[in-house]
This record gives structure tokens, C-alpha cells and sequence, in this order.
């Protein structure tokens, strides 16, 4: 299979080696220090259990990528206007795009059926062009979970667990995302099809717009804010509206998803917003905590604490550089 993965950072990098690994064709295309060290000597995947070196191509553009059976979307959420348009030299009218990112995703209300079937999310996708340049027939969602981060130019470090749960926009596992898992499924990578992407969206959700956000706040990480009592009391009102949000748009998900586990608590690790914020990167809030607030106010739940934690940790970064509405910070993707 001929894959092409745009935005070849951790997260993306990481799956183009399991990938090409395996066997499959494929293009990785990123920036900077990173994109030349994965050209000039491979991607080096560093695993609690060993590491290996992949050498897909990196080639300098889309253009010169071409097209592909598949594309890989594995940029900052707030981006995808603008992926949207760089991808379409590797597009044909049948490649999938398999779209990894946080957050609630552009095409959530499309194909869903019901009340909200085709709402456009201002805070994801505000002028629809996303979904116009790449269509709702190409995609494929993805919800990414494990801990993956690029430690120097070329070397990725990989968890034990590196999850890729593959989903339609519609209910169902379809042939073709049969054949995607089955592809994806390779040594080192999980690749699950789920009939109901939207529930893993969901239960990622919980996470990303409480705990990410509280520590992106503080500066804590996991383990700290986990024995905070009052950071965790915080959490659990965020994951309250959040998961009330969810039911109003006929997401139920089971009591025990947001509790964190054992290897949660002690992991010691930062959130990926809160590296984000530390490395003066620009910060996924909007798909992510913004886009709550938003489906909130569609469907008439009052979201008191999400409203509250992300207007302060959009000032938080706005005066770091990482937000777009601040002069400093450059959305622009460039290659």
C-alpha cells in the first residue's frame, strides 16, 4: 500500500515506521531539523522493548510525494484548513485520509444522522473548507492513544502502547476500513476498527480537555496533579460537562472511562499541551476544550468549568506565544 503521512512528528513519524517496516510504500513529510535527520539517516524508533531504524522516503513536498492509496493526517488540530489544501497533490478521487488528530474532528457532525447531522464547528473547521477540499468520502478518523515524542531530530520515542483506532464517519465497519485495519496492523502497531469512532473521541476527549489543560495551567504533570486534591476536584467537574455534553449529542460512555489507572497516576509524565506550551509550540485548545465549550452551548448544556479553564488557558497561551491570535505566533505549515 502507498502511504503518505503529513505532518511526520511523533505521532505521524512513528506510524510511517511501523509502516514502512512492514513493507508498506511509504512518504513521510515533515520540517526542519527533524524532516532532514529522518531524510539523511531514517527514523529511529526507540521502545522500552528495543528500537530499529525505518527508511521510508521523505520527500520535500506533497507534489513530489504524489498520489497516494493513503494519506495520513498527523498535524496540530487548528492546522487542517491549511493541511487541507498542501495534501491535494496526493490525493485521488479514491485515496483514504486518515485523519489523526486531538480534539473533536472536522467531520464529527457529518454522517452522524439526527438533530445536528452536518453542523459546522466554528472552533474546528470555521470557514468549512476542510471538509470541502477533502471530502467526507475520503475520510477515515483515527484516534491515537499511547506516548509518543520526537526526544532529537530522527529518534522517536515510542510506549509499549501504540494505538491507532480506525473509524468511518457513519456507524459500521465498512470493507474498506476492514482492509485499512487489517494494513495497519502491523508488529510494534494497533490498528483497530471501531463501528463507533466517536465513542473512543469521546473517552479521549475526557482526558485532553481536563487533565491536559490543568497541567498546561500549573505546570504540574500527571502524577503531581493526580495527588492534588483540589486539581483533581477541578478535573472531575470538567469531566462532569464534558461527558453531560456527550449524552446530549447521544454519546454514552461507561462510568469508569475517565478514572485514571494505576500507570496514569505514577507515570510522572507532562501532557502533551503543557510540552507544547513549554517548547513555545503552538497549543491545541480550541479543537480540543474549545470545541466542548462550543457543542455546548449548541445543545443548551451549561459548561461553567470547561468555559472557565479555557479562557484561561487561552490567555495563558496568547501571552506565550502559542495562540493564534497573538502577532507571534505563525500557524503557517510550512514544508
Amino acid at each position: 500500500m502507498k502511504i503518505g503521512v503529513f505532518g511526520a512528528g511523533a505521532i505521524g513519524g512513528a506510524a510511517g515506521a511501523f509502516l514502512a517496516r512492514a513493507g508498506h510504500d511509504v512518504s513521510l513529510i515533515a520540517r526542519g531539523a527533524h524532516f532532514a535527520a529522518m531524510r539523511d539517516n531514517g527514523v529511529r524508533i526507540v521502545r522500552p522493548d528495543g528500537e530499529f531504524i525505518a527508511r521510508p522516503a521523505c520527500p520535500a513536498s506533497p507534489a513530489e510525494a504524489g498520489k497516494q492509496d493513503v494519506v495520513i493526517v498527523a498535524t496540530k488540530a487548528q492546522a487542517i484548513g491549511e493541511v487541507a489544501e498542501l495534501i491535494q497533490p496526493m490525493l485521488r478521487d479514491d485515496t483514504t485520509v486518515v485523519v489523526a488528530q486531538n480534539g473533536v474532528p472536522f467531520w464529527f457532525f457529518h454522517r452522524l444522522g439526527g438533530n445536528w447531522e452536518g453542523t459546522r464547528l466554528a472552533s474546528v473547521d470555521p470557514d468549512g473548507s476542510a471538509l470541502a477540499l477533502i471530502g467526507i468520502e475520503r475520510i477515515v478518523g483515527c484516534v491515537v492513544l499511547g506516548a509518543f515524542a520526537v526526544v532529537a531530530p530522527g529518534i522517536i520515542r515510542v510506549s509499549p502502547l501504540a494505538r491507532y483506532a480506525l473509524g468511518e464517519p457513519q456507524e459500521g465497519i465498512s470493507p474498506r476500513l476492514d482492509a485499512l485495519s487489517r494494513a495497519f496492523s502491523v508488529p510494534g502497531m494497533e490498528a483497530p476498527a471501531k463501528a463507533r469512532l466517536r465513542e473512543d473521541i469521546w473517552h479521549k476527549l475526557l482526558g485532553n480537555a481536563s487533565y491536559n489543560m490543568i497541567c498546561a495551567l500549573t505546570g504540574a504533570n500527571i502524577s503531581k496533579l493526580a495527588t492534588d486534591t483540589g486539581g483533581m476536584r477541578l478535573a472531575g467537574a470538567m469531566i462532569a460537562e464534558i461527558r453531560t455534553v456527550g449524552e446530549a449529542i447521544g454519546i454514552r460512555l461507561p462510568d469508569e472511562v475517565e478514572r485514571m489507572t494505576e500507570g496514569q497516576r505514577n507515570s510522572g509524565h507532562k501532557t502533551s499541551t503543557l510540552l507544547d506550551l513549554e517548547a513555545g509550540r503552538p497549543m491545541e485548545i480550541d479543537p480540543i476544550i474549545g470545541a466542548v465549550a462550543e457543542i455546548g452551548r449548541m445543545v443548551g448544556v451549561a459548561t461553567p468549568t470547561v468555559d472557565m479553564v479555557y479562557a484561561l488557558v487561552r490567555m495563558r497561551a496568547l501571552q506565550a506565544g502559542c495562540y493564534p491570535d497573538n502577532p507571534r505566533f505563525v500557524l503557517k505549515y510550512q514544508i
